[in-house]
């Protein structure tokens, strides 16, 4: 949407984008339904194979090839002249919208005490690209990675923190603290529409009737979004600054659960992890690295990396422990009391300066 806009500002009357040489042209390509997201651009967008741009061009031989070679290394170069390739296009673009309901899946896990009244998100998107059509064959876009891993874990994560409430024990995992006096409300939620434009995070956060938390209350929130990927026990977690209370919290965790956490700043990619930051919540990113299978039909089940998602999720019950909330019954000068204070320092949200 960008090149398109910088484009329309130079005077182009559309754009057309075509595979570059450096990539393989093995799969159709995306049909013009899978680009209507939330931003439009100003021109008419068109994507294109080599071997159409040839025929506008009106070229032949392997010399055309090498001219594409050279153009793309100036491009990827920032370097060199607008060159005219010749040749003339005509045609009409027509975009229709249709709307198109779908829903946000929630599980609350409430609170206690005085930090009843704070939230803490965890969230993984559940939609994907669906089915498309080549010649009308179907082509499903399973989206193993991308997402069914998040919602995997989200679902583990959510089977562990009810088991560890109604039956807590001992054992390889750790025990939740069932008997603290006050802990954070725990929202896990499935968001809709990620992949068509971040929607389901946006109305979640917008929908103040139709659910009883408030923005303002919610202290973090952690996006699982491609965790299925992990690879020599690598794992990304965007949104932890180096200075930030929560980085050794998150490191120890990841140390914990077996995984060698890489931390950047600031948070990369469009995910719902951004609306929950513009809204000026914290957001914590988890992310197992892009890989050829993003967004294409090859991103089966048999690729992903179940131990990954297991550690991941493992991660996530011991941030949560660390996070939930405090013992009401230990003195102010007590350890325990002492690390509870730390933690409620802890919080995911912008300071605004108040105590």
């Amino acid at each position: 949407t960008a090149k398109a806009r910088w484009a329309a500002e130079m005077g182009a009357a559309a754009l057309l984008v075509v595979t570059p040489p450096s990539m393989r042209e093995t799969l159709p390509l995306r049909p013009a339904e899978a680009s209507l997201t939330g931003e439009r651009a100003p021109i008419p967008v068109v994507m294109i194979t080599r071997e159409t741009l040839r025929k506008i061009a009106g070229e032949r031989g392997a010399g055309f090839d090498r001219k594409l070679r050279s153009l793309q290394r100036q491009a990827d170069a920032a370097d060199g002249p607008v060159i005219p390739l010749g040749g003339a296009v005509a045609g009409e673009v027509r975009l229709e919208s249709m709307p198109l309901e779908v829903h946000n899946v929630a599980a609350v896990l409430p609170g206690a005490g005085r930090l009843a009244g704070e939230v803490v998100v965890i969230g993984a998107h559940y939609d994907h690209l669906g089915v498309q059509y080549d010649s009308d064959s179907p082509i499903i876009y399973v989206g193993a990675d991308d997402n069914a891993s998040g919602v995997a874990a989200l679902l583990l994560l959510a089977e562990r923190l009810r088991e560890r409430i109604e039956t807590p024990r001992p054992g390889r995992y750790l025990t939740l603290p069932a008997y603290l006096a006050h802990r954070r409300t725990v929202v896990l939620i499935a968001f809709a529409g990620e992949e068509r434009g971040l929607h389901g995070s946006r109305r979640f956060l917008a929908a103040e009737d139709e659910h009883p938390f408030d923005p303002a209350a919610m202290t973090g929130m952690v996006n699982l979004d491609m965790i299925g990927r992990v690879r020599e026990r690598r794992l990304w977690a965007f949104g932890v600054e180096r200075d930030s209370p929560w980085r050794p919290m998150v490191e120890s965790a990841g140390r914990e659960a077996g995984l060698i956490l890489t931390f950047d700043d600031p948070i990369p990619g469009d995910s719902d992890h951004l609306n929950f930051e513009r809204a000026g919540i914290r957001a914590v990113h988890l992310f197992s690295g892009m890989h050829e299978d993003y967004h294409r039909p090859t991103d089966t089940p048999e690729k992903v990396n179940t131990r990954g998602i297991a550690r991941t999720v493992w991660l996530l019950e011991r941030l949560i422990v660390e996070l939930w909330g405090e013992d009401g019954e230990a003195g102010e000068d007590s350890p325990v009391a002492r690390r509870s204070a730390i933690r409620a320092g802890l919080r995911l949200g912008v300071y605004d300066g108040s105590p």
